[in-house]
């Protein structure tokens, strides 16, 4: 009995030339492909051995289900391709089997873009519900950040404790709102001159609450637009205008949002991304702690760098 195998091209025509970097990590020995995804990967190994220890359970999310391969792993969730965006029956019952199955690991890793993206720049798939990262946050706490990973570990800490690793460079807690104590959302880049309104179908209105921190600013829909929508995109080009951030191509950055969405039927994305490498996003809703930590890795050629809150509402 003899096996051949023929093949007529192994990746993606738009990045051969720059699949050229091996992989470290031994069970890739020989194979090649971009020096980010070489890097990340290897890093995320390197990280993880000891951590996590051969035959143990692993929570590998947001369709990552080489990472148990590479550490000899098992698959806590019974899907090993997990992932948010399928029906929400079939997540709520492949959580509660891994849950009563015993099989709730020490370490999660959820993967922050789409794994099949040629250059991972695409924000992976969320929904308002998303059980299974809802989950994570409750019940883990973010150990490290390795773009585009995230290193969750089983247990209860500050989430901020994981910046300490990285710089400071910006808080802003809208101290600059001028006019009105209530506004029309469309009028929020006049009452804050640094805040950019992306987006507005229907009617919102804007308040400033004041605060020891500084301002919060709370958002009420009023009325829907014609075709029914209530949808509004706030948020900031980072590195334009008087913020005038200064990014390079390779910064990994990172932003906390303190924030909470009021209404169950309701749900917030935040976005941080850039023009050149595609966005990453994560969910604030009802289930969601107050504070969440979005990330992304700025690519080359990125001319604008977006923060953004999205709001939508059913």
């Amino acid at each position: 009995m003899s096996l051949k195998l023929y093949y007529a091209q192994i990746g993606r025509v738009e990045v051969q030339n720059q699949v050229l970097v091996p992989f470290e990590s031994h069970k890739f020995k020989g194979i090649r492909s971009t020096i980010d995804k070489v890097e990340a990967a290897d890093k995320l190994v390197d990280y993880l051995e000891g951590r996590v220890n051969k035959g143990e359970f692993l929570l590998a999310y947001n369709m990552t289900p080489m990472i148990c391969f590479l550490t000899h792993t098992r698959p806590s969730y019974s899907t090993v391709y997990a992932r948010d965006d399928w029906s929400l029956s079939f997540r709520e019952a492949n959580l509660k089997k891994m849950i009563d199955g015993g099989r709730v690991p020490e370490y999660a890793v959820r993967m922050l873009t789409t794994s099949s993206g040629v250059m991972w720049n695409d924000g992976a798939v969320l929904d308002e519900k998303s059980p299974l990262d809802n989950f994570v946050r409750s019940n883990y706490y973010l150990e490290k950040m390795i773009f585009p990973f995230q290193i969750w570990k089983r247990g209860f800490r500050d989430n901020y404790a994981i910046l300490e690793e990285w710089t400071r460079v910006l808080t802003y807690n809208f101290s600059d709102w001028s006019g009105q104590e209530t506004i029309d959302a469309r009028d929020l880049a006049q009452a804050i001159p640094l805040m950019r309104v992306f987006k507005v179908d229907g009617i919102f209105k804007a308040r400033r609450v004041v605060s020891d921190d500084g301002n919060i600013i709370r958002i009420t829909s009023e009325t829907r637009s014609q075709d029914g929508s209530l949808d509004i995109e706030i948020g900031y080009l980072i590195n334009k205008d008087e913020l005038g951030l200064s990014v390079t191509k390779g910064k990994e950055l990172a932003l906390v949002v303190n924030g909470e969405v009021s209404n169950s039927l309701s749900f917030a994305r935040i976005y941080i991304g850039n023009s050149a490498g595609g966005y990453n996003n994560t969910v604030l809703n009802q289930t969601a702690q107050r504070s969440v930590i979005v990330a992304n890795k700025i690519s080359e050629g990125s001319d604008e760098i977006k923060f953004s809150i999205r709001w939508e509402t059913s």
